[in-house]
């Protein structure tokens, strides 16, 4: 919940900055109707505060200020407040009186995305997306909405591949030591997101060792590849980043080079059910066909995503 509270804030501020930008220079010296329309809403309800300022606006335009961000600044006040469905009526207001921006639709597909209606959040995300370029938005301002409508997207589409993986696990490692030869030992990972969901975080500890160690696998929307890195206290060598897909077959699949030594090695994640699947690394030479496992692991699931509690805070010890 704090999470979710945070991420909401950290929107919060962002549009607001977005929604200030674009529409100040208009405002002059009028009194703005957000404050009006609040009002209205906290004593006879939003419907009120909707009759309100459509009837001011036919009445009272030479008194007060109705720029488009009047409306999107009273909708993310009540979306802070907790009043979903109030802000959801005053971005559909919005919509309705300013329908040529894609800021409104950005910021309507936002209440749906955190009430988890992402049906109705992914159509106006992506209707925000398609009216961005002609918008009379700076490039900053279209940089920022295109950036958060296709992480939002993200989120509910190619962010969720890794979801089979959070959660708590025990691995059965091997690692190839040549000759027909393996080195078996005990893992125990926690799985959770982060980055509203964009992101996922894994923390190590070896029951066979002294190690623990902590990666990451996030989506990068400019690639449409995920990127996996991470380090553990036995490796401290510096950050190898695996970038690649899911396939359709529910085959995961991704690649790292290292250059001074000449190889490419891939790590793939399969036989995927809830409660258990194979991890292996493999890797060839340059020029060579043939790929060569030199390790393998075996995930079996502890805990389920809702009974673990990441606390990173044991990095520290």
């Amino acid at each position: 919940m704090k999470s979710l509270t945070k991420a909401i804030c950290v929107v919060l501020i962002n549009i607001l900055l977005v929604s200030t930008f674009a529409f100040a220079g208009d405002k002059e010296k009028k009194d703005g109707i957000g404050e009006v329309i609040y009002s209205t809403i906290s004593d006879k309800g939003v419907e009120a505060g909707i009759k309100t300022y459509k009837k001011m606006k036919k009445k009272k335009a030479d008194k007060y200020y109705f720029g488009e961000g009047e409306l999107n600044n009273l909708g993310y006040k009540l979306l802070g407040e907790g009043k979903a469905e109030e802000a959801r009526r005053i971005f559909e207001l919005n919509i309705e009186e300013f329908p040529k921006s894609p800021n409104t639709y950005d910021s309507l597909a936002e209440t749906y995305f955190n009430e988890g209606d992402e049906k109705s959040a992914t159509k106006y995300y992506k209707k925000a997306l398609a009216m961005i370029e002609d918008s009379e938005l700076t490039d900053q301002q279209k940089s920022f909405q295109r950036k958060n409508a296709k992480m939002k997207l993200v989120a509910m589409n190619e962010g969720k591949q890794f979801d089979f993986f959070l959660g708590e696990w025990q691995t059965e490692s091997s690692f190839n030591q040549g000759e027909g030869k393996w080195f078996t030992w005990t893992d125990t990972c926690k799985t959770a997101k982060f980055a509203d969901g964009n992101g996922i975080v894994d923390y190590w500890e070896s029951k066979s060792a002294p190690s623990r160690g902590l990666y990451m696998r996030t989506f990068n929307i400019n690639t449409n590849e995920w990127e996996i890195t991470g380090q553990g206290s036995l490796g401290m060598t510096g950050f190898t980043v695996w970038n690649g897909k899911w396939e359709e077959d529910g085959v995961g699949t991704f690649f790292t080079t290292n250059e001074k030594m000449k190889t490419t090695s891939r790590i793939t994640f399969s036989n995927i059910s809830e409660n258990s699947f194979d991890w292996k690394m493999d890797k060839k030479k340059d020029g060579e066909k043939e790929w060569v496992t030199t390790m393998k692991m075996k995930f079996n699931r502890l805990k389920k995503s809702n009974e673990v509690d990441l606390n990173l805070t044991a990095l520290k010890n």
